[in-house]
């Protein structure tokens, strides 16, 4: 299954918290405060601000700095530009992830369709017999 890693980022939003205790990161350390790091245990070195509600976390001292998807990969011993599929996977499974979306310019062009079609079935507005149209239209400030 394709797992469109975008689409995972923005389904995360708010969720940051629970998926990195998930990857191994005690509660403690996703407090917003400034405390030692999970990573290095240097002391008052670590913020998980979850900056832009993208699960963003930094230490001043070891490289456990990035994301939610660079902190999950760092917790669980992986790369995350060479594992970054193995990632996202953890992540997409932590927040119910089904597959991407419907691609939209399919549903642009059904819809179009549907459009045209509805058109071509409609009926030509006559002002003597469709009494309830002409008056909403005048109520507009529209004439037929």
């Amino acid at each position: 299954m394709y797992i469109n890693s975008q689409e995972v980022k923005t389904q995360a939003t708010g969720q940051w918290k629970q998926i990195l205790e998930a990857s191994g990161i005690h509660s403690s350390y996703l407090n917003g405060k400034a405390g030692p790091c999970p990573f290095c245990q240097g002391t008052d070195r670590w913020v998980w601000d979850d900056k832009y509600g993208d699960g963003n976390g930094f230490c001043r001292q070891c490289d456990a700095t990035g994301d939610g998807f660079h902190l999950v990969a760092k917790a669980q011993g992986l790369d995350p530009k060479r594992d970054f599929n193995k990632v996202i996977k953890f992540v997409a499974d932590q927040i119910g992830y089904f597959g991407p979306s419907p691609n939209p310019k399919k549903s642009n062009k059904t819809t179009g369709k549907h459009a045209v079609e509805i058109y071509n079935n409609s009926l030509p507005y006559d002002p003597k017999t469709h009494e309830p149209l002409r008056l909403y239209l005048e109520g507009r400030g529209l004439s037929g």
